[in-house]
């Protein structure tokens, strides 16, 4: 046996730690075993059965701090994401009714074209699903646009895949938030969303100069009406308020933080998420975007002593991907056109084929292949013998796709990179024992 290759020993004001990241498993040791595991991590030795209690061992192995081999162990997370690839339940689609959108935020990556999806686009999603073999259940993100400039169709879709298809659907919208009034809360519940996402960018000034319309100045008091309503009239759904974050706002965190803490704190199923804007258009966020995950960290560093969220300075447990690279997985614009990922929705250079009424009519098998099998993790040498790659997956797929093929220069590590010892160690302040 041996000390696994995805673990790390950490040493504080006379307290001792362990972590490994394909586990995520994270624990306070006493001296001795510190002292005995950093002997042979340093000294890259063996360790014999004889030099540990049984019972020790045991733990030691099911939380891969030691081993028998660091190839096997990670094959078997690459074994798990690779299934995962090709899972097709529940089949995975993103539907925008609209690329319309009431507000024009300068950091949004999509072109506004006008126009909704008609009848015969959504004849053709009906008639595909329902062509499709050993499917048991749907999973739609109601994208946009913004999608409640027209719930009518996400209602439609709904009812015909459940009535025609006769199977069941849930889903999750992403929504500015603008149009979240009682009838459309109440609409989203008959078509089971079960998880709605919406965004605010700052406190109230700070928010209404980038979210407004040529009616209402005041949208940040028109969402936050909104989400009383949620909150008042809501079973059935989870709130996740997302928090854009950039260099212009992001002293106004801790201020907004407690005035939506104050105000929903009896309410469990409404949550705060802060989010850093990207820089996925020429436009967005000029200079005011925060680039490196050395202000990443730092940031999120006082983001989680604000709100005491064990979530943002430790890794998920949860093993997941981007489902852009399963072949179930589709991204269907308001003209039928398809995609593979929301973040280029719009953009016919990333058109990979079209729904017709004869099924998936693809036309881009450059653009497929690249989604599917492009820039992949375990194909990277350096990201596969990486610490970091079961915590990391690799990054986001399009932006590695975005680097190999289009020449760009996107960060693809995450910001536990090179900053994993102090999220560990300041987890150890609000637990004593992991």
């Amino acid at each position: 046996m041996k000390i696994s290759k995805y673990t790390k020993l950490l040493c504080n004001d006379g307290s001792y730690f362990i972590y490994n990241s394909l586990s995520n498993y994270f624990c306070h040791i006493n001296e001795d075993l510190y002292n005995f595991l950093e002997n042979v991590q340093n000294n890259n030795s063996l360790i014999l059965r004889k030099e540990i209690d049984l019972e020790s061992e045991k733990i030691l192995l099911t939380k891969n701090i030691i081993t028998e081999n660091d190839d096997d162990d990670i094959l078997k997370y690459i074994s798990i994401i690779k299934r995962r690839r090709n899972v097709i339940n529940p089949l995975l689609l993103t539907i925008a009714p609209t690329l319309e959108c009431n507000f024009s935020c300068p950091y949004c990556f999509e072109t506004k074209e006008k126009g909704k999806m008609d009848e015969s686009t959504i004849d053709n999603i009906i008639r595909f699903v329902k062509h499709q073999k050993y499917l048991e259940s749907i999973s739609i993100t109601w994208f946009g646009g913004e999608p409640l400039l027209y719930p009518d169709i996400i209602e439609t879709i709904t009812e015909r895949l459940e009535t025609v298809c006769r199977l069941p659907v849930r889903g999750k919208i992403i929504t500015n938030g603008y149009f979240l009034d009682k009838k459309n809360i109440e609409l989203l519940e008959r078509c089971k969303v079960n998880e709605i996402q919406l965004t605010i960018d700052g406190l109230n000034e700070t928010h209404n100069k980038i979210k407004f319309t040529s009616n209402d100045v005041d949208t940040f008091g028109t969402i936050i009406n909104n989400i009383d309503t949620f909150s008042k009239h809501n079973t059935f759904a989870n709130l996740i308020i997302r928090v854009n974050i950039d260099k212009n706002n992001l002293n106004e965190f801790g201020a907004l933080f407690t005035l939506l803490t104050d105000k929903y704190r009896n309410y469990k199923n409404i949550f705060i998420a802060p989010s850093f804007i990207i820089q996925n258009t020429k436009n967005a966020c000029k200079d005011s975007c925060i680039i490196s995950n050395i202000e990443k960290f730092s940031i999120i560093k006082g983001f989680s002593t604000i709100m005491k969220n064990l979530n943002l300075i430790y890794p998920s447990n949860n093993i997941t991907e981007c489902s852009a690279r399963n072949p179930s997985t589709l991204v269907i614009a308001p003209n039928g056109d398809l995609y593979k990922c929301w973040e280029i929705i719009g953009n016919r250079n990333y058109k990979i084929g079209q729904l017709t009424k004869d099924g998936l009519n693809i036309t881009d098998n450059t653009q497929l292949n690249r989604y599917l099998y492009g820039a992949d993790p375990f194909e990277d040498e350096p990201c596969k013998q990486c610490f970091y790659l079961p915590i990391c997956g690799g990054g986001c797929p399009h932006k590695r796709i975005e680097n190999k093929f289009n020449y760009k220069n996107y960060d693809l590590c995450i910001h536990f990179e090179k900053n994993m010892e102090d999220f560990l160690l300041l987890r150890t302040t609000y637990e004593n024992n992991i």
